[in-house]
């Protein structure tokens, strides 16, 4: 129901059912005076109803502007609607931040028997979110009829931190030590790819290194990945085989046969190197020799023998025997080895071969 107050003038209204149809049309002035309507218009699918008044009343949703004909002193445009009580709808956000690079959802708040339409263009109940902003939408129910807009939720696009790490200790270490590892700047959350969630990490091997944090805006980032390298302690044995006694360089002399002294020194990597003394210490030999001139014999028993001429230092040819038979005079000696062992006897001089005995032979 319209009520017109005494002294209204020039008022149009017009009914139009759900299908936009008109089905009749009133127009009222004082004293009765008439009013003319120009008619109803049809353009984008709506129903317009103009006329010629002296002023214009609103009812409902109305423009109003100047017409161009000279005998006409306003048109009135007005169209009745059916829609009443579209509830506005709301926007379900779980988080405002959005981190730059991801995609964050924005949901409708479900209403019955219509659609949502957000301020993007896009006719969804959810939409995918990009970049920051602010973002709205209206109801539309299934005659057409809309809700006014919703409130803006606004969307901050942050800009994720990214990790930096630091060495607590030194990068390269040595077997049995640990290299500790840190950020930079605190983070809200960890995960190293060791495991760890702490926010310094330790390593006992050589591996690559990075993290993943979630930083205080909830934005999740990896670090680069650097490399630390934990050497190996090395091993080796330095191996004698020796008669009587041997000084080795731990400044100890040894005179029995081991494999226990160890020794450490640094190697190519700065780490230690252990060295295993390998021992053998044989007998001394016996190098005296009995003197049967012109035959000499050796007391070692069970050696190699190689007899030689002290006045060049050359061996004998064929003379590797215990016993030796001098055919001329001179000095003589003889090279033993046994179990490892060689030494040279002192030389002994020959002086009684007969020479005219020789030269009958």
């Amino acid at each position: 129901t319209i009520n017109l107050n005494p002294g209204e003038r020039n008022v149009a209204v017009a009914k139009f059912n759900v299908s936009g149809n008109c089905e009749w049309l009133k127009l009222t002035s004082p004293n009765n005076t008439t009013v003319y309507g120009h008619g109803i218009h049809f353009n984008d699918n709506k129903i317009y109803l103009s006329g010629t008044y002296n002023g214009a009343s609103e009812i409902g949703v109305f423009s109003k502007t100047q017409s161009s004909f000279p005998t006409i002193r306003g048109v009135f445009f007005t169209r009745l609607s059916t829609c009443s009580n579209i509830e506005t709808p709301s926007i379900l956000a779980s988080n405002t931040n959005l981190c730059t690079g991801d995609t964050l959802y924005l949901h409708a708040d479900p209403l019955p028997n219509g659609s949502f339409i957000w301020n993007t263009g896009v006719e969804a109940d959810s939409i995918a979110v990009t970049a920051g902003g602010e973002y709205s939408l209206i109801f539309m129910d299934p005659t057409g009829c809309t809700s006014t807009w919703s409130d803006s939720t606004i969307i901050n696009e942050v800009t994720p931190v990214v990790p930096l790490l630091e060495f607590i200790t030194p990068p390269n270490g040595c077997e049995g030590d640990t290299v500790v590892i840190s950020t930079t700047s605190p983070f809200s959350s960890y995960l190293w790819n060791n495991g760890d969630i702490n926010d310094t990490t330790i390593f006992t091997q050589s591996d690559d290194v990075f993290v993943t944090v979630v930083d205080f805006n909830n934005c999740s980032k990896t670090s680069d990945t650097i490399q630390i390298v934990v050497n190996d302690i090395t091993y080796g044995n330095d191996v004698h085989n020796v008669c009587d006694t041997f000084t080795w360089i731990d400044g100890i002399t040894y005179n029995t046969s081991t494999n226990s002294p160890t020794w450490v020194v640094p190697n190519a990597a700065g780490c230690d190197s252990i060295v295993t003394l390998t021992l053998s210490v044989f007998p001394s030999l016996d190098l005296s020799i009995t003197d049967n001139s012109p035959t000499l014999i050796s007391n070692e028993l069970n050696a190699d023998y190689q007899w030689i001429s002290c006045s060049t230092g050359q061996p004998l040819t064929g003379e590797t025997n215990q016993t030796f038979n001098a055919v001329t005079n001179g000095d003589y000696a003889v090279i033993i080895n046994n179990g490892g062992c060689s030494d040279t006897s002192n030389c002994i001089t020959i002086a009684n071969v007969n020479r005219g005995e020789l030269q009958k032979q």
